[in-house]
């Protein structure tokens, strides 16, 4: 008896290896398109189902869009006419949990705010610390206001990152080819298209997870997905040490002792945020050409 996969892959029964098989295509399948009764509205007067998701949508088309010379034509056929036994014309399945580039506007895709909000936070911050309190509060308060800034440079990281990411598909790839946890991920042939289509939702949710103030690991990031520096971050390290032990220790450092936030400390701190902030925008403004926001 012969082996079972000759050397192109191909197994006696003419199937070959990690081929998709019905079930795998069928979970694609199910997994974005649905009956138009499920989720459609239905208007006679307008001629039936209101494609509002797209469509209508042939399961033997979108069968063969996704598999068609990877999985066996007469699978594709029986699945094509196990599904048409349900419905004839499919509706995709709107992504309630949309992507970013629902989360944010198609103007915001195209032209960052976020370095805007970030500026008109930290105003907001330093009107905020011209604000008097008794000597025992003040302390207290500021502690709040230096783990506000902290959380401020947090977000515009996030935002700005995302927005780059997913508006240029160049810098899309660059990110999944080089970060840790997707650059040796091993996918079988099977699973391929399945992991294409799911994969921006799935980058998605990894950035928004993303612990932003690990600024090391941030650094890294920028550099090897939008080739931009972050020149030297120490002192903001030992700021997001200090935001810890606020936020984490309630104040109290790790010899048990209060953590001082003077009026000048926390204006250095944002001066160094700012300067970060301002040197990423000169790079990223001589790598990125954003188009005109809409009006």
């Amino acid at each position: 008896m012969g082996d079972l996969f000759d050397q192109d892959g191909t197994s006696s029964r003419g199937v070959r290896e990690n081929t998709p098989t019905i079930d795998d295509m069928r979970n694609w399948f199910l997994s974005n398109f649905e009956d138009p009764a499920n989720s459609l509205p239905y208007i006679t007067a307008e001629g039936g189902y209101q494609w509002i998701f797209g469509g209508p949508c042939n399961a033997d088309e979108e069968l063969q869009h996704h598999f068609g010379g990877v999985a066996s034509e007469e699978d594709i056929e029986e699945l094509v006419s196990e599904l048409e036994k349900t419905c004839t014309d499919w509706t995709p399945i709107y992504d309630h949990n949309a992507d970013y580039e629902d989360y944010l506007s198609v103007e915001d895709l195209h032209y960052s705010k976020a370095e805007a909000k970030l500026k008109e936070h930290l105003e907001d911050v330093l009107q905020l610390e011209s604000v008097s309190f008794t000597e025992s509060l003040s302390n207290k308060y500021r502690q709040m206001l230096y783990a506000n800034v902290i959380g401020a440079l947090e977000a515009y990281l996030c935002e700005r990152f995302m927005q780059l990411v997913f508006s240029h598909h160049d810098s899309f790839k660059k990110f999944v080819s080089t970060y840790p946890k997707y650059k040796d991920e091993k996918v079988g042939l099977r699973d391929i298209f399945i992991k294409v289509d799911n994969l921006r939702e799935e980058v998605r949710k990894e950035l928004l997870d993303f612990v932003w103030h690990r600024l090391f690991a941030v650094k890294a990031m920028f550099k090897d997905t939008l080739d931009v520096d972050f020149a030297d971050i120490d002192p903001l390290r030992e700021a997001v040490a200090i935001r810890n032990d606020i936020v984490h220790r309630n104040g109290v450092n790790k010899e048990g002792q209060d953590v001082v936030v003077r009026s000048e400390a926390l204006l250095a701190l944002i001066k160094d945020v700012t300067a970060l902030v301002t040197h990423l925008e000169e790079q990223l403004a001589n790598k990125f050409t954003p188009l005109n926001p809409i009006s």
